[in-house]
């Protein structure tokens, strides 16, 4: 047994194309963005929610314009090189009514709206933290509320933003470009709508990428008492990595049942996602270990099918530390790797980053396992792979950085499963279909194509 170890090169971002040549290059989104606009653009409309109550308008009233202005702004400047435009309306609502989000309410705001929505509209909603009691629960109930409706929604927390802003609006001092925290809330309206800001340049070695996650949630039933289900997310990626779609799937907490439903929805991915490549070649990504059983059972069934899977588990808390001493904070580079096995790996996805972004967080690597066979080349599977979540952790469409931890098939999926366990089954009922046995989806297929929960 021997280790490989190297550092894998910077990855070239395509930005829209420039008349008939291919799309444009940048290592760096936010540049990208700026010089060269989004890889495909969209019209933008923004139905901007704020309080009629005065006494919510007198205290946050300079903060809510602030934010329409600079989000406008913003998203101005993004599609300016692609000949799109945002349209922005602003409504006034009665905020405590439409912060007990009732079904009902929610309703009523988007009929009374009907003539200002389409399937390019977002709706801004301000989280109020004195008027709304439980954050998070609010969050996520408006996210599902949303699917039932067929609308998308953007919201901001305005006690984080707060004394950023008011600073700015402040004459003692002056901000030197928009608010990052402004930057990344227009960014997700803008793929919310339907755009999208920037792919790969390259192609993966894979045709898809599916990230899957799943968590454990006690529901009580008033007739038959507590029962605990999985509740999990699949989230597709094609080859550029560019999203494709996301299905969810519930269950009983039983080792057979989880088998099935996850064997149930990744067949439901790859018999219905487009292969563009000549590869037939899938990587499935989890944090979770797969049972023995469903790997030796249903991946190899697609193996034999000439689709060629490769399953590997992605771990973020191994103690191994990857360190460079020749600098301050110890990070090294993004994409340094090292093989130490035919089935195990670490790359580094928050180090330093062509020199100009200098990383986050301590110089953790995360650990790859690979679970299926890796062939009869294991070195250049395992290669493949690294490549593969080297690329995609700059994917990120929450933020003009890019950069994340997970590859971005992984940390969606992640994000989508901590919502699916805030909801109530009510919710889930209201807001999800069942398609089939185990697999949830919208009602709606083209909200379940755009990033609803971003």
């Amino acid at each position: 047994m021997y280790v490989t170890a190297g550092v894998l090169p910077p990855v070239p971002l395509s930005f829209r194309r420039l008349y008939h040549s291919r799309e444009q290059i940048s290592y760096d989104p936010y540049h990208g963005l700026k010089k060269y606009g989004p890889y495909r653009g969209v019209d933008v409309k923004i139905l901007h929610l704020v309080p009629s109550e005065s006494n919510l308008i007198d205290q946050y009233g300079d903060i809510f314009e602030f934010i329409q202005d600079n989000i406008q702004r913003i998203l101005s400047n993004i599609l300016s090189r692609s000949g799109n435009r945002v349209y922005i309306v602003q409504k006034k609502i009665e905020y405590s009514r439409f912060a007990s989000l009732s079904m009902n309410t929610i309703r009523e705001v988007i009929e009374e709206n009907s003539e200002k929505i389409d399937s390019n509209t977002v709706i801004l909603v301000p989280l109020i933290s004195r008027v709304i009691v439980n954050p998070d629960k609010f969050y996520a109930k408006l996210k599902a509320y949303g699917l039932k409706y067929n609308v998308v929604t953007q919201v901001y927390s305005e006690g984080g933003l707060i004394n950023l802003i008011r600073s700015s609006l402040s004459a003692q001092q002056k901000v030197h470009g928009p608010l990052p925290a402004l930057l990344n809330i227009a960014l997700n309206i803008f793929a919310k709508a339907g755009g999208i800001p920037w792919t790969l340049y390259n192609a993966t070695p894979y045709d898809l990428t599916i990230g899957i996650s799943w968590g454990i949630r006690k529901i009580y039933d008033r007739l038959t008492g507590p029962v605990v289900k999985f509740y999990g997310v699949v989230s597709v990626f094609d080859n550029l990595g560019n999203w494709e779609y996301m299905d969810a799937f519930s269950c009983r907490t039983t080792k057979k049942e989880l088998i099935n439903a996850i064997k149930t929805v990744i067949e439901e991915c790859i018999n219905n996602a487009p292969i563009r490549g000549d590869s037939e070649r899938v990587l499935i990504l989890t944090r979770e270990p797969f049972k023995r059983k469903l790997v030796e059972g249903f991946i190899f069934e697609l193996i034999k099918r000439g689709i060629k899977v490769d399953l590997a588990v992605v771990s973020t808390t191994d103690p191994i530390r990857i360190y460079n001493v020749d600098i301050e904070n110890y990070l090294p580079d993004k994409g340094v790797y090292c093989i130490v096995s035919d089935n195990q790996a670490y790359i580094v996805t928050t180090g330093v980053y062509r020199r100009k972004y200098y990383g986050m967080g301590t110089p953790k690597p995360i650990k790859i396992t690979l679970q299926t066979y890796p062939g009869e080349n294991p070195r250049k599977t395992l290669t493949d792979i690294l490549s593969t979540i080297h690329a995609l952790t700059l994917l990120s469409w929450r933020s003009f950085w890019g950069q994340i931890r997970l590859p971005v098939p992984l940390y969606y999926s992640s994000i989508l499963a901590r919502l699916m366990k805030m909801l109530d089954p009510e919710d889930i009922a209201n807001s999800f279909d069942v398609f089939r046995e185990y697999i949830l989806r919208p009602p709606n297929d083209d909200i379940r194509r755009r990033l609803w929960f971003l």
